[in-house]
């Protein structure tokens, strides 16, 4: 009874789990949401772009290229504190000298 138990509920998982497969591909972005999410990307790596020179590569790499603290310490020859601090300093800056209507 048992075996009969378990193999019911692993065809309802199997079920549920090609069903969310699917509600996943419905999910894909179509080309205009593509288009606006690389419009602001472009737009975040020009701000970027105006933040003081120390501020910049860690920005980039933790807001954009989606690294973490250690990875960018290991790349950029720095300390993991360092870069957090950085990190800190940098977001500091930006609400002090932008308006959040033009970011």
């Amino acid at each position: 009874m048992n075996k009969a138990i378990d193999y019911k509920r692993k065809k309802a998982r199997q079920k549920e789990d090609l069903a969310y497969e699917t509600f996943e591909y419905e999910r894909m972005q179509s080309a205009e949401e593509e288009w606006l999410e690389h419009e602001k990307v472009v737009a975040v790596s020009h701000s970027i772009g105006l933040l003081p020179v120390n501020y910049q590569g860690v920005v980039q790499a933790y807001y954009i290229e989606g690294k973490s603290y250690s990875e960018i310490a290991r790349e950029q020859a720095l300390e993991e504190k360092t870069v957090e601090m950085r990190l800190y300093r940098a977001r500091k800056w930006m609400k002090r000298n932008w308006k959040e209507d033009e970011f």
